[in-house]
């Protein structure tokens, strides 16, 4: 899964929660994003770490992160992103993949 994203500017991001192919309701859960250069850097030198809204759209499971400017203020790239979620005590990747960064055209 490839997300996009512009530089410096509100980014939506929303991922579907599903165990074996059933969505999940997610409201109780922590669901969380790490985005990094590489997926073998540190998560201490993530370039943006954050939970998801878990309640506006959780009964679906839909994780939603409403990035600001100053999150998405990223060199232009492609990055890799890991999602976890928290259900009890249990901990769950359940979606990996790339987010791309691309130049703000208006700067």
């Amino acid at each position: 899964m490839i997300y996009e994203i512009t530089q410096r500017e509100t980014s939506i991001l929303k991922a579907t929660i599903t165990e074996d192919g059933e969505v999940q309701d997610i409201r109780s859960d922590t669901v969380s994003i790490i985005i990094k250069k590489s997926k073998r850097d540190a998560d201490a030198d993530a370039v943006y770490a954050g939970s998801a809204d878990v309640n506006t759209y959780g009964a679906t499971g839909i994780a939603y992160w409403a990035l600001t400017p100053s999150d998405t203020d990223l060199t232009p790239g492609t990055y890799s992103f890991a999602i976890k979620r928290l259900h009890g005590t249990e901990e769950y990747y359940p979606l990996q993949g790339h987010i791309s960064v691309i130049h703000n055209l208006f700067d």
